[in-house]
């Protein structure tokens, strides 16, 4: 019989990489058992990145822990807090690190997320994640028709003047951003599609509801003239199409199964093309198959549909290999999104 792993013997691991197999596979069982809240869960993970003795393997910890503080709020923080200070400060797990620490103490973050924004050396995917996290819990606009992953932002998206101006005038709280429109079937779904949707918001809403975030919905009815820049691009057909027109996902990202899902909509799918078919100059990349539209990911290998076939198959390849060598996963998209929403 397996011995179960305890925190305390997760300490004690030195190997980087047992160690965070260790941390992943306590992650899952704790998870699956539902025998520990979020907020204990939380706790035990924060026991670990603060006791353990192994190296360089913070940010096994660190992934898991960021996903929790979202919708969980600790006891005895002042441990965490410095060692996720000491983090940032030393430039070391720090994009993880940044999001933790501002999901642990919200806006006494502030001073720390605006020495990140006005430094100019740190790096830029840092500086408008911290942009996104003052957004996030001062209520502010700051990220507004803004890529939700902050690494594809651009210098002049950091509009810093703006928040210059807000730090300024004493840092208050704005308003949020205006529900956005949804499609009424979300809430009382009929068809397979609708119903589909409808459980995906369920599954996935508990990471927002919770958490300082944009908005408080996932699936929005796409924007007009977003979805018109999407099909003047690419010939979109079938049940994807409608898909985007009335359940466009906005800015979900999640983790599920072992992995980090992201579920593009109107306002990032063109952006998410990068470095799967097209460069950052718009050029074609060789090796990419005619007419495939990556359409989500788990951590960066693709899903994708065929724009050639009329409610076709979804397909997926692991990047990174040296050629995309893509398989058939899922015979349609309603049974693709089903399969997110279990």
């Amino acid at each position: 019989m397996a011995k179960i792993l305890t925190i305390e013997n997760i300490c004690q691991i030195t190997d980087r990489l047992e160690f965070a197999k260790a941390v992943e596979k306590y992650y899952k069982r704790e998870k699956k058992n539902k025998v520990l809240s979020e907020k204990e869960l939380a706790q035990n993970l924060s026991y670990i990145l603060i006791n353990h003795i192994s190296k360089d393997s913070d940010w096994a910890v660190l992934i898991y822990l960021d996903d929790l503080l979202k919708i969980a709020k600790i006891d005895n923080s002042e441990e965490l807090k410095n060692k996720l200070l000491d983090f940032i400060d030393n430039d070391y797990n720090k994009y993880f690190a940044l999001k933790c620490y501002a999901y642990l103490v919200e806006k006494e973050s502030y001073e720390k997320l605006l020495s990140v924004i006005f430094n100019k050396d740190e790096k830029l995917e840092e500086r408008a994640l911290a942009v996104k996290l003052i957004s996030n819990i001062s209520k502010q606009t700051f990220d507004l028709n803004l890529p939700s992953d902050p690494g594809y932002w651009k210098e002049e998206d950091l509009r810093l003047d703006d928040i210059k101006h807000w730090q300024d005038n004493g840092m208050a709280d704005g308003e949020g951003y205006k529900p956005p429109k949804q499609d009424d079937s979300l809430f009382n779904p009929v068809t397979k599609l609708e119903k589909v949707a409808s459980r995906l918001q369920k599954r996935i809403s508990k990471y927002r509801s919770n958490e300082p975030s944009i908005q408080n919905e996932y699936l929005v009815v796409a924007d007009e003239n977003m979805l018109s820049g999407v099909l003047a691009k690419y010939e979109l057909n079938g049940t994807y199409l409608e898909f985007l027109k009335r359940f466009s996902p906005q800015d979900v990202s999640y983790y599920r199964a072992g992995g980090q899902y992201r579920v593009y909509g109107v306002s990032d799918i063109l952006n998410f093309q990068l470095g799967y078919s097209v460069d950052d100059k718009g050029n074609k990349l060789e090796g990419w198959p005619e007419n495939y539209l990556v359409i989500a990911d788990k951590d960066s290998d693709p899903y994708c549909i065929d724009l050639s076939e009329n409610d076709g198959s979804v397909y997926f390849a692991y990047h990174g290999e040296g050629e995309w060598n893509f398989e058939k996963v899922y015979e349609n998209v309603i049974e693709f999104i089903s399969e997110l929403a279990r």
